[in-house]
């Protein structure tokens, strides 16, 4: 293959006469030719303006196939009249790439499409001869590198009343692609998108970003010669080349390429597309788009256009990649998608990585989606194209970042999504920073795209918000309960620190923290979405748990810079006027045709390309349909399902014609003939269309398909499984009494994705629209749907008995939670409160993290509220108090003591037994241990009277040496310890009937007290051996992860004090992984106190003191008491002999050991002696604070810690006035003794 070859214009005349010649890289003549051409000559009116031309002279109704005809005679008279020789030379050569030198007077050129010249039937650009416009200038200078990894910049404009464009189609296939090359394909590439309120100011804001970017890709509107972008209010804001090329001057130093291209309006496809179903489209649709006949003497649009490609060439000195005409966005988002592949990830060169790419994505023979003006429409402008390569270096090693996930939970991106521009960019308005919105209510029919246009909002503006939260509220018609408690959960869950839902049963302290939440929306950049809305209201829009109302207003009743995205399809009657309210209605016929192509089925109906049906019957289908469905995605999405088969189509589309006629207007006439959405219509019309032609769909499947439909619409959402549906299914089919054998599952479900009426999800889930669902449990039936509820439960209950036994005689834990709350929603429609309450019973047992309390509380309230007086009651409250134990101590602590005064009056003693252990645990947790030790002794007196079995007995006596430990006695903890643990080696393997606790949790008891006894004495090695044993045991069961990573934390201290620090670094990293992933607020205090430590440890005191503080942060929202005053204690010690603050030190010390003096907790004369040390150095003894009052203010400089309301909650003001006197009198004297 020859290098560059040049081909200059020389003696240009005008642009019928100029003369070629063809030379390679060192001069030698290859070629030349002497252009005349004939202006009279229609190819030469052709070649002036090709995509006007055809526009105006391809037949209506074979567009495509008259187009392809006309471009192949064009294509070889330009080979022959316009080439002649060279054409031929070229061939011969097969150059790297052709540098195409135009004089000034030349440029007109540029623009015309000399790549279509065809010789021997081929074109040139399809023979990979790519030809680079340049103006014979020097070379180009020097650029910035890509440095660590490629900068791209993608820029998609569509202002409202421009035109409709599947920008947000091409916008996602980018986004994908540059994902996968950074992901999979392990490329440093880094993307920005830009669509929906691309405004100067914004565009000039990024572009002013000090790291430059390497490629900024623009697509979208504007008339030759000028990009359209938006102004602020959404409309069409014309930027001249001029000034486009002065928005991008910011970046000139590193960028290296720029591609822009406009797309064809989708209006005008449309049109086409109606012309070719023989419908006449509205004038509105084309007069605008379509220019006027093109004679030779129309050459300002290429002139304009030209000037665009080639200013941004010249003066921001990089490669231009230009559309000579506007692209169909399938053409573009294929092109795009190979020719960045074999530039970013194969390294090719620019003029060669196009001329591939054209290869590939060229359809023979031309279609809708890749007409044959397509070949010709990419251009190479500039120089610096010519050998461009933009490689993305290799990308960092993969790990864990949580914070820069913020996208974690949200749904996936629809795979289409169409049109709505106007309301997106409405909301993109009011989603900016300075909007004084503070959020948007997105409501409608039902099936309309209101979730989609959330999810739209949410990734196209995820970049300009800190956090990103999202919630679905429960589909309408099904359970609420828990709807609000798990709301403020996912918020819990994406905004650390924040702690909620212990305040969800207190209406008096929730409405109390409001006002800080609203202060804390207000001064952050929060997105928060609360989708499916309507199953929270009544139908005149009042909030069905008055608890909402609040909530909403306090996240929405500020003008500061978070937002809150609502959708529903009915209209909350009571907002916040900063609450923006836009209409997400039926797609208007421009729109409703794009999607129509997009699905399948349709787009053969539309192309005469269905089996066995005639092309005009075919079309004229496509149009009932298309009219039929009046701009309805999801009645779209059905009656493409039943394309394939034009009977069942023709039933279907009757069905439809009955249930609009059944509406109080009918169904509009007017759908193809007005340009914007035809009126009246309200949501209930497309509902009851929607319910109808489920049903037929349905009616149409088999017994066995129309069965499975229903057990999908019967299962909760997450229980949409291939595993679930594969094990019930069979048994489903028995119950029911079906005869023959069982069909396969994976069968039928196909038939039902392929109908329409479900759509395979991310994580193997099985979608179904919430509108269709509700028709397909009404449709199954009473009896059918309790089957499905009582297949369900005992299917997870199976679950979990497996589960429990496990593997080996060891339980896998993760099932265990998971089929146990699996089967609760089941179990509470059977009214089986009893099993419903004793699996969850069991779930918490397991695991009791705040993450799984949460989705137990609303069940549990829910029992209780069925069991009250009855044989039940007990174990439904103690159950209810346990789960509320981790969101609300206090709340827990009253019921379990209430519980344990009513058995104690009973003479219940195994009740009382079971809640003085909970007691035990709250009172450590608190930090009030001679209590937890008295309960401790209370509850091994009651497990004896109430006959409890050895294995209970052996865990009371390990609570109680757990308290010991706790109270700084280590000694005698280990040696007890190691007593117990002789008697439980006679004890049998597993617990039994007579048991409340199983035989691996006492051995981890014991085996957790004597590694933090062994560390407190100093015995490194021996604390992790016992952790090394309790992890092993862990492990054998299955624990859930946060409770691995709690165990495992433990051993940082013994590796620090080893010196084995970078070991401990590696530990409490993964730890922190783990403990972010969960929002486990009690374990990241913990997790950052020692990482201060560590970094202690390595001598960086600044970075001790900063995790420290946040340490504090963390552990005064957790109420871990007797871990805050570790922290109070080591950052006293970081602020004194790191920093030299000693006095901020002494208030430290004196907090630890104020609050290790209150609860008779261990470290009492540490933080004495480093309060003596302190008190030596400090300068003026007036620092010494007077009082408790003074102490708190001066620690409460530290953001988060509350001193006062926690030592309020440990002792009566007395007891802390004389207790903090004692503390200052012992310090004075032993700083005043000598030594």
């Amino acid at each position: 293959m020859a290098g560059e070859l040049r081909l200059e214009v020389h003696d240009f005349r005008s642009p019928e006469r100029w003369r070629w010649t063809l030379r390679d890289a060192g001069g030698a003549f290859l070629a030349d030719h002497e252009v005349r051409l004939d202006a009279g000559d229609w190819r030469f009116t052709a070649f002036s303006d090709l995509g006007r031309y055809l526009r105006w002279n391809a037949a209506p109704d074979r567009r495509i196939e008259a187009e392809a005809e006309l471009v192949a005679q064009v294509g070889d008279w330009i080979g022959a009249e316009v080439f002649g020789p060279v054409g031929p030379a070229l061939i011969k050569a097969r150059p790297s790439a052709v540098r195409v030198v135009l004089p000034p007077e030349a440029r007109v050129l540029a623009f015309r499409p000399l790549e279509l010249a065809r010789v021997d039937g081929t074109p040139l650009a399809l023979r990979n001869i790519p030809l680079v416009m340049c103006d014979g200038a020097a070379e180009p200078g020097a650029k910035e590198p890509v440095g660590e990894r490629l900068r791209v910049l993608g820029l998609f404009s569509l202002p409202t009343g421009g035109g409709v464009l599947n920008l947000r189609r091409e916008r996602h296939a980018m986004s994908t692609l540059f994902s996968e090359l950074g992901a999979v394909r392990g490329r440093a590439v880094e993307m920005r998108v830009l669509q929906y309120g691309v405004t100067r100011e914004r565009l000039a804001e990024i572009l002013k970003d000090g790291e430059g970017w390497d490629v900024v890709h623009v697509s979208g509107h504007g008339n030759p010669g000028e990009l359209l972008l938006e102004h602020p209010d959404g409309s069409p804001d014309p930027v001249p080349a001029a000034d486009f090329v002065d928005l991008l001057e910011p970046t000139a130093e590193r960028l290296k390429l720029v591609t822009v291209s406009a797309c064809s309006s989708a209006a005008l496809k449309a049109a086409d597309q109606l012309r070719a179903l023989g419908v006449t489209p509205p004038a509105g649709w084309s007069g605008s788009a379509s220019p006027g006949p093109v004679s030779p003497e129309s050459v300002s649009a290429e002139h304009a256009l030209s000037t665009l490609a080639t200013d941004l060439a010249d003066r921001l000195d990089c490669a231009v990649l230009a559309m000579r005409y506007p692209v169909v966005d399938s053409f573009a988002i294929d092109l795009a998608a190979e020719l960045y592949g074999l530039l970013v990830e194969k390294g090719r060169p620019l003029p060669r990585a196009l001329g591939m790419a054209l290869r590939a994505v060229v359809a023979a023979p031309p279609t809708l989606d890749c007409p044959a003006l397509s070949v010709t429409t990419p251009a190479l402008f500039g120089a610096r194209a010519l050998e461009l390569k933009l490689t993305a270096p290799e990308g960092e090693p993969v790990t864990f970042r949580p914070g820069s996930l913020k996208l974690a939970g949200l749904p996936p991106q629809p795979p289409r999504f169409v049109g709505r521009t106007k309301a997106i960019t409405d909301a993109s308005a009011a989603l900016a920073p300075r909007s004084g919105a503070a959020g948007v209510l997105l409501y409608g029919m039902p099936g309309a795209g209101k979730t989609a246009c959330a999810l739209e909002l949410a990734y196209t503006h995820a970049e300009s918000f800190r956090i990103v939260a999202w919630h679905k509220a429960p589909d309408e018609g099904t359970d609420t309960t828990g709807a609000f408690t798990a709301f403020l959960t996912d918020l819990e869950r994406k905004i650390s620190g924040l702690e909620l839902v212990h305040l969800a049963e207190n209406e008096e302290a929730l409405r109390a923290f409001l006002p800080l939440l609203t202060e804390f929306f207000e001064r952050n950049r929060v997105l928060v979405v609360l989708d499916n809305a309507e199953s929270l209201l009544t139908s005149d829009g009042g909030w069905r748990d008055r608890r909402w109302g609040p909530v909403v207003d306090a996240l929405t009743g500020h003008g500061g810079f978070s937002r809150l995205v609502v959708t529903s399809r009915v209209r909350p009657a009571a907002l916040e006027g900063r609450v923006e309210q836009i209409a997400i209605d039926a797609l208007p016929a421009a729109e409703a045709l794009l999607l129509a192509r997009e699905l399948p089925g349709l787009r053969a109906l539309m192309d005469g390309r269905t089996r066995g049906v005639e092309p005009s019957d075919a079309r004229e289908l496509a149009v009932r349909a298309v009219k039929m469905a009046h701009g309805h995605p999801k009645l779209l999405e059905l009656a493409d399902g039943q394309a394939a088969d034009s009977g069942r189509l023709r039933g279907l589309l009757e069905a439809g014609g009955a249930a609009w006629r059944e509406t109080a207007g009918g169904l509009p006439e007017d759908f193809f003939t007005v340009v914007d959405r035809a009126a009246g219509v309200s949501g209930e019309d497309y509902l009851r269309v929607l319910e109808r032609w489920t049903q037929v769909v349905a009616g149409g499947l088999s017994a066995a398909e129309r069965d499975l439909f229903g057990f999908v619409c019967c299962l909760e959402e997450d229980d949409r499984l291939g595993f679930v549906l594969e094990a019930v299914w069979p048994v489903l089919w028995r119950r029911l009494g079906r005869e023959g054998a069982v069909p396969e599952p994976e069968a039928v479900l196909g038939v039902l994705v392929r109908r329409g009426l479900a759509s395979p999800e991310a994580g193997g889930r099985l979608g179904v629209h919430p509108g269709v669902a509700t028709a397909g449990r009404a449709a199954a039936g009473q009896v059918f749907r309790a089957a499905v509820d009582a297949e369900l439960a005992a299917f997870w209950q199976a679950i979990f008995d497996q589960a429990v036994e496990g593997q080996g005689g060891q339980e896998l834990g993760e099932w265990v939670v998971r089929a146990g709350l699996g089967a609760v929603p089941y179990l509470l429609r059977r009214h089986a409160w009893a099993q419903a309450g004793w699996l969850l019973g069991r779930v918490l047992y397991r695991d009791d993290s705040r993450a799984v309390a949460v989705v137990a509380l609303p069940a549990l309230r829910r029992i209780a509220a069925a069991v009250r007086g009855g044989p039940g009651e007990a174990g439904t409250v103690f159950t209810l108090a346990w789960a509320l134990q981790v969101v609300d101590a206090s709340a827990a602590e009253a019921q379990l003591r209430e519980l344990a005064e009513r058995a104690r009056a009973a003479e219940d003693d195994r009740t009382v037994s079971v809640a003085l252990g909970e007691l035990v645990k709250l009172c450590l947790g608190s930090g009030r241990l001679g209590e937890a030790l008295e309960l401790a002794e209370q509850k091994i007196a009651a497990s004896r009277r109430a006959g409890w079995g050895p294995w209970t007995l052996l865990a009371d006596e390990g609570r109680r040496v757990q308290v010991l430990a706790a109270m700084g006695k280590s000694e005698q903890a280990l040696a007890e310890v190691e007593r117990l643990w002789e008697q439980m080696a006679a004890l049998p393997a597993r617990a039994g009937a007579d048991e409340v606790v199983e035989a691996w949790n006492v051995r981890e008891l014991l085996l957790s007290v004597g590694r933090d006894a062994a560390a407190r004495l100093g015995a490194w090695e021996r604390a992790l051996a016992f952790s090394d044993e309790m992890l092993a045991s862990m492990r054998a069961r299955g624990a859930a992860g946060t409770e691995m990573a709690r165990s495992r934390f433990n051993d940082y201290f013994p590796l620090l004090r080893l010196d084995r620090i970078e070991q401990a670094w590696q530990l409490l990293a993964g730890c922190r992984e783990v403990f972010e992933r969960h929002q486990d607020g009690q374990g990241l205090g913990k997790v950052l106190s020692a990482l201060a430590d560590v970094e202690d440890a390595r001598g960086h005191g600044d970075r001790a003191i900063g995790l420290e503080r946040d340490a504090l942060r963390y552990k005064y929202a957790a109420r871990d008491v007797a871990a805050l005053a570790v922290s109070h204690h080591n950052l006293g010690n970081y602020l004194t002999w790191q920093a030299g603050q000693v006095a901020a030190g002494l208030a430290h010390h004196l907090a630890a050991a104020l609050v290790c003096a209150v609860i008779g907790g261990e470290g009492l004369e540490d933080s004495l002696w480093a309060a003596e040390h302190d008190l030596r150095q400090l300068p003026d003894p007036a620092q010494v604070p007077a009082d408790v009052a003074a102490l708190c203010r001066l620690v409460e400089e530290v953001p988060g810690v509350r001193l006062a309301d926690l030592l309020a909650a440990l002792a009566d003001p007395g007891t802390l006035r004389h207790t903090y006197d004692q503390i200052i009198e012992a310090v004075t004297t032993a700083a005043g003794s000598p030594g």
